[in-house]
Order: structure tokens, then sequence, then C-alpha cells
């Protein structure tokens, strides 16, 4: 049953850049000649990649279908279908959703739980997801997995796409806890797939202890004591699920295990979040290093790749030890021109650390001082010293308020690099450039609410 559901819809209407062919209904039997040879060529239109062409086919198969009496209500609704899903790999978004939801209609009427739903309302939940109607999305989402629940089960893998399409949503419509709430319900169903100790779990594990990391982080630290409660209960679950992956690993491979090494990095990534344990941050990047330095099979690379993680974790906690170990990884770089290059890698340039993703600042009204519709930015010169840090951050130009401007340069300063190196140690680099872009959630405010851009 579950080999049957996971057709191609979904990855068609999700992921693949090339439309496939195998994401359309093939199996429609038509007692209609006509029909017959409307859909051999719309097969064989997509084979071709001919999506216009596919797409008029596709379009006379429905108009034709709707006039014969004799196709039985599935296979209507598979047309219909084969022909939304063309409509959205040809940008028609509208039409697709039509055509979706009159499918969806034609197969509950032959039962409210029919199998075939399955794909038609995901192909639905995704073409309403892509084009920004959320709520609908979520709720089309939800019958997916409550249909997904009545033939397989409540813990049915087929919604692990589900959970994880219900969660970005919840956090882009600010219900980030429904989001924690979904990825707990993923871990429940992977539990119950392959059992709680098994190897096959890790993957998920390892999202999810990054995922609840990333949660916990979200938090400011000086938060009411309740909220508080929660950030630390989110981190629990973070580095639960990472000691579980160890546990697992050491189970089954022993204690000195390279497969050790990445659940241990990604241990130490979550302490650092943490705020409060850089001491376990730095023993877990150091048993890692440990690992790999003492394996038969490592390197010269690997293990100056692991003391460059293990330098770049001093970076993060402010230990002076980033910098000797800096220094030691570019001394085992020597000899072949392979090493000469992963050394030039590493360490010509500075290599942002914390953090490791570009924020999207939002300010709350559109300035007064800027045309409606003109980009919001902020440009900034800094450098970095030879410890990683950021210094000399002023801005070079700029339109938004000037306590936005003010905000933005305390935050660069915060910023955090593995850095540049020369000749053996890290050196400082100077005139650093960054330019940072707003959004806006609401319209011009009026001249009191805003600082004009020149002053600073």
């Amino acid at each position: 049953m579950i080999r049957k559901l996971i057709q191609g819809l979904i990855i068609l209407a999700t992921t693949s850049p090339v439309f496939a062919t195998n994401a359309i209904y093939k199996d429609i039997a038509f007692q209609d000649p006509a029909l017959t040879t409307l859909q051999q060529t719309l097969l064989q239109q997509l084979r071709d990649e001919e999506l216009i062409g596919a797409g008029e086919t596709a379009n006379d198969m429905v108009e034709l279908v709707s006039r014969d009496f004799d196709v039985d209500s599935l296979n209507y609704a598979k047309v219909l279908t084969n022909s939304a899903l063309i409509d959205w790999k040809l940008d028609r978004p509208e039409p697709a959703l039509a055509s979706l939801r009159l499918a969806i209609v034609h197969t509950e009427s032959i039962s409210p739980f029919h199998s075939a739903l399955f794909e038609m309302l995901i192909a639905e939940a995704v073409i309403e997801h892509k084009t920004g109607y959320l709520e609908y999305a979520a709720d089309t989402y939800r019958q997916a997995q409550h249909i997904s629940h009545r033939i397989d089960g409540v813990y049915t893998q087929l919604q692990i796409p589900v959970i994880d399409a219900l969660t970005e949503i919840h956090i882009r419509t600010n219900k980030p806890y429904q989001a924690d709430q979904e990825q707990r319900l993923k871990l429940k169903v992977i539990e119950q797939a392959f059992g709680p100790d098994d190897e096959a779990i890790i993957p998920t594990l390892t999202k999810l202890g990054a995922y609840f990391a990333v949660r916990g982080h979200s938090f400011n630290v000086n938060v009411n004591s309740q909220t508080r409660l929660y950030r630390d209960s989110l981190f629990r679950d973070a580095i639960n699920m990472f000691d579980r992956s160890l546990a697992i690993l050491e189970d089954n491979y022993g204690e000195a295990d390279l497969r050790l090494v990445d659940p241990l990095i990604e241990m130490s990534k979550v302490r650092f979040l943490q705020g409060s344990s850089r001491t376990q941050a730095e023993e877990a990047m150091q048993r890692a290093y440990a690992i790999v330095s003492n394996h038969p099979s490592s390197d010269a690379a690997d293990v100056a790749n692991a003391l460059v993680k293990l330098a770049d974790t001093y970076t993060l906690t402010s230990d002076t030890r980033n910098v000797p170990t800096y220094e030691a990884a570019w001394a085992l770089l020597v000899d072949t021109p392979e090493n000469e290059q992963l050394r030039y890698q590493l360490f010509s340039i500075p290599k942002r650390l914390y953090p490791d993703k570009t924020l999207q600042p939002v300010l709350a009204r559109q300035p007064v001082t800027v045309p409606f519709g003109e980009e919001l930015f902020v440009e900034l010169e800094y450098s970095v010293n030879p410890t990683g840090r950021v210094s000399e951050a002023k801005i070079i130009d700029s339109n938004v308020p000037n306590e936005q401007r003010k905000l933005y340069r305390s935050y660069i300063s915060t910023l955090k690099y593995r850095p540049r190196m020369a000749e053996g140690s890290p050196v400082k680099t100077q005139g650093l450039g960054l330019r940072q872009t707003y959004k806006v959630l609401q319209s011009a405010p009026s001249l009191s609410e805003t600082v004009p851009p020149g002053e600073d």
C-alpha cells in the first residue's frame, strides 16, 4: 500500500525541475479510442519535455472526458490531476488548483477515504503552499495526513513530508509551538517504524537536534521564567537527540569510530548556542578531534580539518587556544598540491562562523523619507582581527532609521569569524563590506515616527 501511494505526483509538485513522466497517471483505461490516443500523445509529449503541447493535450482530454459518460469518477479525477500538474509546471497555479479540487470532489464521491485522495491532496497543498496560501495549505496537508492515517495507521511514514511542510508553515505564520509539536510527532513516527535504538533513526535525530537547538536559540536568554523553562526544554531535547545518536553508534561500532565525529560536532554547536555550556562545547569538539587524529585511516588533511573545526569552536567560545590550533592545522598542510589547495580553501579569506546564516531584518513601517518600493539597506565596512572578532565597524551608506542603523552596527560586532592566515599565522583583514537589506511590514508612518537617515 505504501509503495502504491508514493507515486510521482508528490515528486512532480515539490521538487523535480524537469517534468517527470512517472509523475503522471499512466494507468488510465478508456473505452473511447480517441481518449486512448490522446493519453498516448500526452505521455510522449512529456517524455520529450514538450510541456506546452502536453498542456493543450491535457485540456483536450479534460474536455472530452467531461462529455463521456462511460468514464468513471476515478479516471475522470486522474485526467483532471494530470492536467493540474502540467498547469503547475507551466506556472499556472490557479487553473491547477481548480482542476485538483474538482478531481478531489470526484474521488470523494467514490469514498471520502479513497487512497488516491492522498496524492491529490498533497499536490493541492504543495501548490497552495508554494503560492503563499499558507492557511489553505495547512488545512489541505492535514486532510491528506488524515487520509494517510486511515490507510496505513497513525504512525505511517507517508506523513513525514506533510509534517515537515506543516512545520514550515507554522514557523512562517508565527505558530512555533505548533511547529515543535509536529517535529515531536515526526520522532514518534520514525521510532515506530524502526525502533528507538536503530541506527536508521540517526538522520532524523540529527535533523531534530538541529531544529530544537535553533528554536531554543531563538529565545532571548533574559526572558521570563516560564519562557526560559521552555527554552531550556528545547535545548534538552536537542542534546538528547545527539546523545541518543552517539549511544547508538557507540553500541554498534565502539567509542573510537569515525561515525561519532559528525554528531559530536553537532553537539558542540548545540552547547555553544545554549550559551551556558562553553566547556561542554569544547569537550565535544575535542573528543571529535581525538577520534580523527588517532584513527589509523586519517591522513594529514583529515587531521587538519578536525583541528580547524576545533579551533572554530575555540573562536566561538572566545578561547585563546584558537590561534595556536589554527597554526597547528596550517603546519600540517604542506608538501602536496592537494594540501596546499586545502590550506587555501580554509584560510585564504575570513569565514563567518556565527551566525552561519544571513538575517532578514524587518521594519515595522516604511520610512517616510524613502519612496515606496525603493530598496531599504545598510552598507557597512569592518575588519576581522586575528582572533576572529569584528572590529572597526562603520556605516558607509544607509536609508533606514537611525535606530536600526545602530542596532545593525551592534549586531555586526557580535559576528565571529575564522581568521585569514598568512605565512602560518592569523592576520587582520580590513575593508570587508556588507550590504544588508530590509523588509517592511506596514506602509509609511507619520514624520514623527521616523528619524531621517542622514542623522547618525
